[in-house]
C-alpha cells in the first residue's frame, strides 16, 4: 500500500470572452453601427471587451491588447476579433462595426415644412427656419420644438407659412441631441434656384 498526501486538485477557471462590444448602435448580433462628429476623414471606434480567466489578449492579426478596451480606425464595415487565452482554454468573438453618416431629410409643401431623422432613444431640439413667398414678398421664419424618442424614424411637420398662398422657397434644419452632435440639413427650391442665378434674392 503506498502512502503519502493525496494531491488537491486545482480548479482552473474556463477563459470566457463575456462581452465584446463597441461604442455604437447594435443594429444586429454582434453589429454596431457609428456615427461620427462632422465631416471626419478617418472615424474611430472604441472596442471595450469583458473577459474572465484569461492571461493574453490578442486582436485580429496577433495585436497584443490589454486593459478593458482599445481604439481602431475604421474606414468602411470592418470586422475586430477578440483572442482570449488562458489556461483554461481559449474563447474567440468577432464583431462587425460600420460607420455611417446620420439621415436627416428636409421636405417643405407649400407652407408646409416636413423634417425627419433617424432617432436614437432620447430627446431632440428640433430648429426649422425657412424663407417663403407670401403677399409679394419674401419673409423668414423660425420654430421650435422637442421630441422624445424611444428611437425610430422621427417626422415633424411645421406650418411655415401665414399666408394661404405662402410658398417655402428655401429651408434649413437643425437636429440636436445625438450622440455625436447636432446635424443640419438644407432645402432650396429649384425656382429659386434658376431665378436665383445672376438675381440675388430680395
Amino acid at each position: 500500500m503506498t502512502g503519502g498526501t493525496p494531491s488537491t486538485p486545482v480548479n482552473v477557471a474556463p477563459v470566457k470572452i463575456n462581452s465584446f462590444t463597441a461604442d455604437g448602435v447594435l443594429t444586429a448580433a454582434n453589429s454596431y453601427a457609428i456615427y461620427p462628429k462632422g465631416d471626419v476623414a478617418s472615424p474611430q471606434v472604441n472596442l471595450k471587451w469583458d473577459v474572465t480567466g484569461a492571461r493574453r489578449l490578442l486582436l485580429d492579426n496577433g495585436e497584443i491588447v490589454e486593459g478593458t478596451s482599445v481604439v481602431k480606425p475604421v474606414s468602411g464595415p470592418t470586422k475586430f476579433k477578440l483572442y482570449a487565452y488562458g489556461e483554461g482554454g481559449k474563447d474567440i468573438l468577432e464583431i462587425t462595426v460600420t460607420p455611417k453618416t446620420r439621415a436627416l431629410q428636409v421636405s417643405p409643401s407649400d407652407k408646409i415644412v416636413n423634417v425627419s431623422f433617424d432617432a436614437v432613444p432620447g430627446t431632440y431640439q428640433v430648429l426649422v427656419k425657412a424663407t417663403y413667398f407670401g403677399l409679394q414678398n419674401y419673409v423668414e421664419a423660425e420654430s421650435r420644438t422637442e421630441i422624445i424618442s424611444r428611437g425610430a424614424r422621427e417626422t415633424y411637420a411645421v406650418n411655415m407659412g401665414p399666408f394661404y398662398d405662402a410658398i417655402i422657397t428655401s429651408a434649413e434644419a437643425t437636429v440636436t441631441g445625438f450622440p455625436e452632435g447636432p446635424i443640419t440639413a438644407h432645402y432650396l427650391a429649384d425656382s429659386v434656384r434658376q431665378w436665383g442665378e445672376g438675381h440675388p434674392l430680395p
